[in-house]
């Protein structure tokens, strides 16, 4: 998907947007982990606190420029998908302003990073994420912390074992989704089709 190098007269003003969409992003998901932390709900839970925090920040965020139009979606598998894809959130990223709408996908397993330190549900997420990665290599894991989210690549979070520079290279989950728009994220594999109501793309 490509959209600066089209449109070169606005490649200020989009790396703006991109960057405040970012930032918008990111300030969602420390919001929730800042507030959720201390509890800690179940993933299903928090997942939907996260979907539900980005898509309120996002649909107030400015996401159109010289004709451009772009997109962001949030979904959460049902858990009979969720067992079978390894994903508890699905990251859809679009641009529908030209005819033939480009948009692009991004799997995601959600977890607390307390848990991690237990084998059991490291092993538990290894195989969520191998799961993961034989859909889509555009895969990754969100580890909530007090105050953030970091994000690890999916083939990271398939080793055997969790390893010791597991946050090496972490990113946060506005980066991606900026990425994604950007054409350095995303699998247009399993893009959503922009022609479905967002609910009933197929994952």
């Amino acid at each position: 998907m490509t959209l600066i190098e089209e449109h070169p007269e606005h490649e200020q003003a989009l790396e703006q947007l991109l960057n405040s969409l970012q930032h918008t992003v990111d300030h969602a998901v420390r919001t929730v982990c800042q507030e959720q932390y201390e509890h800690r709900p179940h993933e299903s839970i928090i997942t939907g606190r996260l979907i539900q925090q980005i898509e309120a920040e996002v649909r107030h965020a400015q996401l159109e420029l010289g004709g451009l139009q772009l997109e962001v979606l949030a979904r959460d598998f049902p858990q009979v998908a969720e067992r079978k894809v390894g994903a508890d959130l699905y990251v859809s990223v679009a641009r529908l302003d030209t005819d033939a709408p480009k948009t692009k996908g991004m799997l995601v397993q959600v977890k607390w990073d307390h848990a991690l330190a237990r084998s059991d549900e490291w092993r538990r997420l290894r195989n969520q994420s191998k799961r993961m990665l034989r859909r889509s290599e555009e895969s990754e894991t969100w580890i909530l912390t007090p105050n953030g989210v970091r994000v690890v690549d999916a083939r990271k979070t398939a080793n055997e074992h969790r390893p010791n520079n597991l946050f090496e290279e972490a990113t946060t989950p506005g980066q991606i989704i900026a990425d994604g728009l950007r054409c350095e994220r995303g699998d247009m594999k399993i893009g959503r089709d922009p022609y479905e109501e967002p609910s009933q793309s197929d994952r």
